[in-house]
Order: structure tokens, then sequence, then C-alpha cells
């Protein structure tokens, strides 16, 4: 088949009810690994999938898996991981792919651009970017955020290449550049942003300077609305985050091959390690994020392999807690 899963796991496949009335049971669990789903290599631009190893990211919206890999976006189902169809094959190296309004947002890391697709048809509804540093241009953009409040709604771009956010206007207007916090006697530039996620009224921004000396440098930090820092944490912790999910409870952050858990307020809850699904190697996990069913998704590209997509489900303190 052009396009396979499996479905396993210690727990096996079973009704999410009788998961959470089983789980419900036990004092205290990390993580609780549900079962996994393995996709075979289907870029649609053979050359890109030769080229370099499969890096894959996703968002989750109404039961659905967007999953953007090395040339394209493929859409599954989030309940069993079955194949729905393809999106669109109109890009190179997508990141972070984002939903709002019926639009799917998503960062191409090859061209530099931005693009914007219809959620059902899949049709190129505009795009904007290129190579620079100068206001409106991109250098390795790797996350979006879609900031909408009293101000309007805004796109921001962590512009990881140039160390700054970019903020734009969803017709692809540049507003302003953010290349460090405010609010701070001893200020720095941001370094690295990799990802980029708000709730409640602030703005958390993943740092990740993989080859930086300054362990501050990986990190997350939390700014208002207008940029001021309000607080940072994970400083000396992270190896090499790469994406966070941001909810009511907390902070998911992928971190290498772990994921480590965190309180909005910044307080350190617990971490756990990702199972390897058979693979020796080269297994880093890359994308995540929550679905309403409160099971959390992660997923790593693996060369030769393909796409693996793990499905935790967490239980804290005797009780189910669904972000």
């Amino acid at each position: 088949m052009a396009y396979e899963y499996l479905l396993n796991g210690p727990l096996g496949v079973r009704p999410l009810c009788d998961l959470v009335r089983e789980f419900s049971k036990i004092p205290e669990i990390k993580g609780v690994y549900v079962r996994v789903y393995q996709l075979s290599v289907s870029s649609s631009s053979s050359w890109l999938t030769n080229l370099c190893p499969i890096a894959v990211y996703m968002t989750i919206s109404k039961d659905e898996i967007y999953l953007a890999e090395t040339g394209q976006i493929r859409v599954l189902r989030a309940s069993d991981g079955a194949f729905k169809r393809v999106l669109t094959t109109q890009l190179t190296y997508p990141r972070k792919p984002t939903i709002f309004n019926e639009e799917l947002f998503v960062c191409d890391n090859g061209l530099e651009q931005l693009k914007i697709f219809d959620v059902n048809s899949g049709k190129l509804l505009r795009e904007w970017g290129k190579l620079g540093r100068a206001s409106g241009e991109l250098r390795f953009p790797r996350g979006i955020l879609i900031l909408s409040d009293s101000r309007g709604v805004r796109v921001v771009v962590a512009d990881t290449g140039n160390s700054r956010l970019h903020f734009f206007r969803t017709n692809g207007d540049p507003i302003s550049i953010w290349k460090g916090p405010r609010g701070r006697k001893k200020r720095r530039k941001f370094i690295s942003p990799w990802d980029v996620a708000s709730h409640n009224g602030e703005i958390f921004l993943l740092e990740s300077a993989e080859y930086s000396m300054n362990e501050g440098s990986r990190c997350v930090q939390v700014l208002d609305i207008d940029g001021n820092l309000m607080r940072e944490f994970g400083n000396g912790h992270f190896i090499r985050p790469c994406a966070m999910e941001v909810v009511k409870s907390g902070v998911f952050v992928l971190d290498r091959d772990f994921t480590r858990f965190y309180k909005r307020s910044g307080k350190f809850i617990r971490e756990w390690k990702h199972q390897e699904v058979g693979v020796n190697s080269g297994f880093h996990v890359t994308g995540i994020a929550m679905s309403t069913h409160g099971e959390l998704f992660t997923c790593a590209g693996v060369v030769d392999i393909g796409a693996v997509i793990q499905v935790f489900l967490y239980v804290f303190s005797h009780a189910v807690q669904f972000f």
C-alpha cells in the first residue's frame, strides 16, 4: 500500500473511555504510551526525500492530523492514523502548519516563504517572503502563531535564521519586528527562535541555539503583548528543543528524545523519554499537538522508515486531565 499505518503499544488499542477508567486507578503516570502510527515514506518529490532526512511537523483540527513532511502535507484521521488525502504538494521543507479560519498557514523553510492554503481543497491562496534580512524577508522560518486580539489578526513568524519575531498582516504586509524582549536592564537579542505560541494574552517563545555557548539561549521566554519580558524558564535544562505546545495546564517542550512538561509559570513538573518504536537511531521528535480528547501527539521523521506518530495520554495525581 502507498500509505500504511500500524497500531500497537503495551496497552493495545482500546476505547478511550476504557483507558480513562483504568488509568484513574493508577497513582501517578508520567506519560501513558497509548499507540503509534508508522507511515511509509511518501514524498511526492523523490529528489527531496533523497536529499535530506525527513522532518515532520503537525497540527490537529477536527480529529484530523495535518502532517507536514518533505515536499507535501498529508491529512490523516487522528483516531486511527488512516490516510485521508494529500492536501498539497506545493512545498519543499514545510514547518509548523497552523490552522486559522479554514486556512492552513505553513513556513516553507526551503523557499524562505509563508504559504497559505485552503484547509479543505488544498488550493494555494497566497504566499509571501524571500531570503533576506530586511522587513518582509525571512531566513529559515520555523514557527508560526496566529495572534487574534483587540489589535486585529496578525501572523507572527519565528524567523529563526534572522533571530527575530516578524509580525505580518494576514495578507502578507509586514507590521513590525522584535529582535529581543523589552523590560529588562541587561537586554539581549533573541537567539534562534524555533517556535512561538500564545495563551491567555502571553506570547511564548522557544529559543534553540544548539551551538551557542550561552545556555540561556536554549529556553522559553514569556512576553506580554507589547514584547515586555515577563519570565523565562528551561535555562540550562534543554539539550536541543525544537517545538512546544502551550495549553491551559502547562507547556510541553520537545527536547531531542524527551518531552518536558512545565507549568505556565515556568515550574518544572516532569519529563519522559520517547519510545523508539523499534528504531535504533535517527529518531528525534520534531512535531507536537494536543487533541481535544486529551491525547498528546508527537511525530518524528526517520530515514528509510518514514513518519512515526506517537500518541500519549497523560494522567496526573489520580485524575485524568484533558488539557
